[in-house]
């Protein structure tokens, strides 16, 4: 007996199944006509969730926060050409902040490249820098020994992905016409699809790969530990784990390491629950003679690489014993100061440090910590009184400001390049519970509100952006994912005309240089934009409205656009006069006397 089948479509649904069995929960979907199989496969998959981006490039930056957010893998479906470049930048994002995701690109069969053929381009491995794994499914056949390779290849790339590298990984598929379901292409024996159908509902598993520290690296840093009573920890942005966060702050309170948190870190915002965290390291330690009065013996860095160019200084003016962890032996060290990578997570690291290293010289450690601590506090009352005390429409204070209004347990994104470096400067403690992220893998400006609108779909929380108006405009086609979500994200739109970061760069002094190539005011109707995407729009004229059209903002089921007209010569005055300030008043609490220019 003998059964109807278009093969495109049957091999894509075996595909889909293994996605299935796999637990993935989310694929994202641009139209195209070549990537039909993989589409109508999907969309009979009732267990997983379709979510369709017209724009390729901003479907790829969805993905990516429906990735963070969930902590899961994301499929994403494109067809052939230039379609499969547009996912490009998202990829690199995801490869440096090990994001798992699985694109499945659909390509022209092998007679039709290079040959002239339309919407065809040379795909295999395009994304050879900076993905995990990449394989191509071939032409489907609908033998047993092909689809038990497709079953094969499909189990490695999720375990890629997943465990084994996590990150972003490439799935090619190339197909012959006819692409439709209706369209069948061929008769089966039913003897076959029956054992193919045996053998795909056989249960999968995909076994986490355990990371473990070597016994020599292990040694070495318990002995680093136990002789260091001057220790750091420093922890960047990445992905951590409630339990990564509990051992990390339970080893700082034990070792009276002083525990520098990130901007991007999600120890900034954990409500005062736990203690030795230092919010203002970015700001003291910009002055050289307070780095080298604080030149520590040992610093353990979490996570990616500092947001401050001064803790990179600091990082790199140090003879420390530096140790970078992380489970995938990632150098994460711009300062290029590390002296060894140990391969564990966080909790794990810090739980056998707990059990393993020896403490002889308590009191010591105890003045270390208060030295960090006292400088804290104090840095803290000086940002008070210059910062948060500024006129409006002060940047640095518009961070604070938000961090006052989004409500407890709730998302906020932070846009590259000046909102990212203002919320590590400037943002203070909380007794509010805040997930933050950002795009910090490549630091570009791109695909910000895509990233932030996957973030707002896999969530309930309520969410927040801050962007430039640069990175606002990269990313305008993000605007309409957001307004197909329904929910009410709030983007804080601060407009300083473009090349607000740049006025902190020593190119503005060449005044003419810098208004012509670096100074780029885009002279949009941000209002107009907006609205033609389907969101609010409040012009904010000063800190009440801020407060008052955010809280009118959340109440919708819609997106709000909250424009923040600022002057970037100011604020960067303001900066400058802040960290002067500082430098003025840390160095004689540390006992400097000299105080000459560094």
């Amino acid at each position: 007996m003998k059964e109807y089948k278009n093969r495109n479509i049957y091999w894509t649904s075996l595909f889909v199944n293994e996605c299935v069995k796999a637990g993935i929960k989310n694929v994202c979907i641009s139209p195209g006509s070549r990537n039909t199989p993989l589409t109508a496969a999907f969309a009979e998959a009732k267990e997983i969730k379709k979510h369709v981006i017209v724009d390729e490039r901003s479907s790829g930056f969805f993905a990516l926060g429906l990735s963070r957010q969930s902590g899961g893998l994301t499929v994403i479906v494109t067809t052939s050409g230039t379609a499969v470049a547009e996912l490009y930048p998202a990829l690199i994002e995801a490869y440096f902040e090990r994001v798992p995701l699985l694109v499945c690109t659909a390509d022209r069969p092998s007679e039709l490249q290079n040959c002239g053929a339309n919407q065809t381009i040379n795909q295999h491995n395009i994304y050879a820098n900076h993905i995990r794994q990449f394989a191509d499914a071939g032409l489907p056949e609908l033998t047993l020994s092909s689809v038990d390779k497709l079953i094969k290849t499909t189990r490695e790339l999720i375990s890629t992905a997943l465990y084994r590298d996590r990150g972003p990984v490439h799935f090619n598929f190339p197909f012959r016409k006819p692409l439709e379901p209706e369209c069948e292409t061929e008769t089966i024996n039913t003897s076959l699809i029956e054992k193919i159908q045996r053998d795909k509902d056989e249960p999968i598993e995909i076994r986490h790969i355990p990371f473990a520290c070597p016994a020599v690296i292990k040694e070495r840093v318990m002995n680093a530990i136990t002789n260091s009573s001057h220790g750091i920890i420093f922890t960047g942005s990445g992905h951590y784990e409630k339990e990564d966060i509990e051992a990390v702050s339970e080893m700082s309170q034990k070792f009276g390491m002083p525990l520098l948190a990130d901007g991007n870190s999600p120890f900034r915002f954990m409500g005062k629950k736990y203690k030795n965290i230092i919010f203002n390291h970015s700001a003291f330690l910009r002055a050289g003679k307070v780095r080298k009065s604080l030149n520590p013996g040992l610093i353990l860095q979490f996570g990616n690489a500092p947001v401050s160019s001064a803790i990179l200084n600091y990082f790199r003016s140090s003879d420390a014993f530096k140790v970078l962890v992380n489970p995938y032996n990632d150098w994460k060290d711009p300062s290029n100061s590390a002296d060894i990578i140990c391969q564990a997570t966080p909790a794990d690291f810090s739980k056998n440090v707990i059990s393993s290293a020896a403490i002889d010289d308590q009191e010591q450690r105890m003045n270390w910590l208060e030295r960090f601590s006292e400088l804290d506090y104090l840095v803290g009352k000086i940002k008070k009184e210059h910062i948060f005390d500024a006129e409006f429409p002060f940047e640095g204070r518009i961070v604070q400001e938000v961090i006052k209004i989004i409500p407890d347990d709730s998302i906020l994104f932070a846009g590259n390049s000046m909102p990212v470096r203002d919320i590590d400067f400037f943002a203070e403690s909380s007794d509010k519970r805040i997930y933050i992220f950002s795009n910090r893998g490549a630091s570009g400006i791109d695909g910000l509100i895509s990233t932030a609108a996957g973030l707002a779909a896999e969530s309930e929380k309520p969410l927040s952006v801050i962007t430039g108006d640069l990175s606002f405009f990269h990313d305008i086609n993000g605007m309409w994912a957001l307004r197909n979500s329904g929910k009410p994200v709030i983007i804080f739109l601060i407009d300083n005309e473009g090349g607000g970061i740049f006025q902190m760069l020593p190119i503005s002094k060449n005044q003419k240089l810098f208004d012509t190539y670096f100074k780029t005011p885009l002279n949009l109707d941000f209002e107009s934009v907006t609205r033609g995407f389907g969101g609010d729009f409040y012009s904010i004229n000063n800190w009440k409205e801020l407060e008052q059209y955010y809280n009118t903002g959340i109440r919708k089921k819609t997106f709000s656009v909250l424009h923040i007209k600022t002057d970037p010569v100011i604020s960067s005055l303001i900066r400058k006069g802040f960290w002067e300030k500082v430098k003025h008043f840390a160095e004689p609490a540390l006992g400097i006397t000299d105080f000459s220019d560094d």
